[in-house]
């Protein structure tokens, strides 16, 4: 007799015949249900379709309950490891448990056994607790609020006491959660997500904003293995609209914002949590900005912003000036009238990752710049550099002090202007000095940047005050001034107003010349100059006052253009640098010839 025939029996001959599994069978049927099996597996194992399988399950007790008595046992072993993963401090495994096994529900009053504000240890405020290094925290709820669980962070899978602390931080200070890559950063925000929607139930709507389509997308994805890991099958994840429907009635929503259009899907609208990932990788910060406004909630519920950011991006120059040089970590800070926590990480604060291969992978992302790869690594903003300057701009060899020593005589230093024209965005405007050679430690022809004028928004590097021709020009003039220089060199034309802007600056005594504006070239030749002045070759070098503040608020920190890796990024803060590469440029010219010096550059 064949294994099949062992499992079951037939009265009658064919298929049709009246099926009867025998007591092998109905141990196969509990074996297999205990091991996860479909029905339709086990219906195959016994030789019979699925159709017959079912009708035997409503005519024959023993098949329903040898299936019932194999997923019970799945239960129990399943139960037992989210009771391990929950004394562990796993969230997610709390809440699952806690509805399942235990009935709980939003808005359920306390019940005895449940944490109350009262017994809350760490309470004090204004203060944050300090790490639990084994990840949990204190499971502190408010009033009247929806059962929450242990506060630790998780990654789907166990907390980490890095994301235990940012969860501990109260929710009426807003977040940023900067420092180096692979640190658990946005899965700390995700996290902040899940702990939202739980405790505001209905009211909670949080909205997730990344500024790529592909970036929104991954971390939908994150989000959906959290919340599903969380909430089971009462997800709806609609993907076309990009938002997940709970059980409670919260309502998260993800989306790209990369400009006007995008933000319009927003606008009018309200949302009670923002977080912003990837902040340093935006290119335009007025529609995150903008965003501030569509945060409302009813009473009781605190508005927060959240973004995450790493260093070396776009914003990294205004991220560093605007909350990174503002205050210690995990020390509350104002911009703006409102109050931050900056909430630092590194790689070793994510221990699910293989840090060995994650850092060979960043070493291979950052070419040679050495410094950019140890502020990923690290999360120092203070040393990371963007990778196009890495190596080659140095503040403690190119940086002069602001005083300058040396009279200047017009004949032997040669000054002149570089100018970057810019309303919406910037304008830079450098007095420029071409050494003697017989004065100071520069040699013969070397550059140096002596003041600056940057007409720059004090809170965004990246966006101009607007100033009209003449108000520039006026501004321009009181800086030649004070070093008695004649207002004459190179500048950026522009067109738009009823004559050319250099035309404009003429009429009010500034005479600049359209410049040599060769990208590449311009960049080599500024490379090479910061290079002879590194290495003391006696070549002409570069070097930069300390009064040209917006050049080393943004220079150093300029982004290699991914697909023209000799070119820097356009859509950066890059005004400062391209008017630096017009003096540059300007000053390798050959005084009445008009051509580029020969050798380096």
């Amino acid at each position: 007799m064949s294994s099949k025939t062992a499992l079951i029996t037939r009265a009658g001959r064919g298929k049709t015949a009246p099926v009867t599994i025998t007591q092998d069978g109905l141990d196969v049927i509990e074996a297999m249900a205990a091991e996860g099996q479909d029905q339709r597996t086990i219906a195959k194992r016994l030789g019979i379709n699925h159709q017959t399988f079912n009708n035997l399950r409503k005519t024959k007790p023993e098949v329903e309950l040898a299936l019932e008595r194999g997923h019970a046992a799945l239960g129990d072993e399943l139960t037992h490891h989210l009771l391990n993963a929950a004394r562990n401090g796993n969230i997610v495994a709390m809440i699952y448990l806690t509805k399942a096994r235990l009935g709980w529900r939003e808005g359920d009053a306390p019940k005895p056994g449940r944490t109350s504000p009262s017994t809350c240890p760490t309470a004090k405020p204004g203060s944050l607790p300090a790490r639990d290094p084994r990840g949990a925290g204190t499971g502190c709820r408010a009033p009247g609020a929806s059962p929450t669980w242990d506060p630790a962070m998780i990654d789907a899978i166990k907390p980490t006491p890095y994301q235990s602390t940012v969860l501990a931080v109260p929710e009426k200070w807003n977040l940023l959660l900067a420092g180096g890559r692979g640190g658990g950063k946005s899965m700390g925000a995700l996290l902040l997500v899940l702990r939202h929607v739980e405790k505001y139930g209905s009211q909670a709507r949080p909205l997730i904003v990344r500024e790529t389509h592909k970036a929104v997308t991954e971390l939908e994805e994150q989000l959906d293995g959290l919340l599903t890991a969380a909430y089971g099958r009462g997800v709806r994840h609609n993907r076309a609209e990009h938002t997940f429907r709970l059980p409670n009635g919260a309502i998260v929503e993800c989306g790209q914002l990369d400009g006007p259009n995008a933000y319009k899907k927003f606008q009018g609208r309200s949302f009670t949590l923002l977080v912003i990932d990837e902040f340093g990788l935006v290119r335009d910060r007025r529609w995150d900005d903008l965003l501030k406004s569509n945060l409302r909630a009813p009473e009781g519920i605190p508005l927060r912003e959240v973004r995450t950011a790493n260093p070396g991006g776009p914003l990294h120059a205004l991220i560093h000036q605007n909350y990174i040089a503002k205050s210690l970590a995990w020390h509350p800070y104002e911009v703006d009238g409102e109050v931050w926590v900056n909430c630092p990480s590194t790689l070793i604060d994510y221990p699910h990752l293989d840090h060995e291969d994650y850092q060979r992978r960043l070493k291979a992302a950052c070419g040679n710049d050495e410094e950019l790869f140890r502020a990923w690594v690290d999360g120092d903003w203070n040393i990371a550099r963007g990778a196009f300057f890495g190596g080659a701009l140095d503040e403690r060899v190119h940086m002069l002090p602001v005083a300058w020593p040396y009279i200047i005589d017009r004949k032997a230093w040669r000054p002149f202007l570089a100018m970057d024209w810019g309303s919406a965005a910037p304008s830079v405007t450098y007095v420029c000095l071409k050494a003697p050679g017989d004065v100071g430690p520069f040699p013969k022809d070397s550059l140096i940047l002596l003041d600056e004028l940057a007409t720059v928004d004090p809170n965004d590097p990246n966006v101009g005050l607007g100033w009209p021709p003449g108000k520039l020009a006026e501004a321009i003039h009181e800086m030649c001034g004070r070093w008695r220089v004649h207002p004459h060199g190179v500048g950026d034309d522009a067109r738009g107003l009823e004559d050319t802007l250099l035309n404009v600056l003429q009429r009010h005594g500034i005479n600049l010349q359209r410049p040599r504006k060769e990208r590449v070239a311009g960049w080599a030749a500024m490379r090479e100059r910061l290079f002879n002045a590194k290495e003391q070759n006696g070549r002409p070098g570069m070097w930069i006052t300390g009064r040209c503040r917006y050049f080393w608020q943004t220079v150093p920190f300029l982004e290699r253009d991914p697909s023209r890796p000799e070119d820097v990024m356009t859509d950066g803060p890059d005004h400062a640098a391209d008017a630096a590469r017009y003096a540059v440029m300007h000053a390798n010219v050959r005084w009445g010839t008009g051509r580029v010096s020969a050798g380096h550059y």
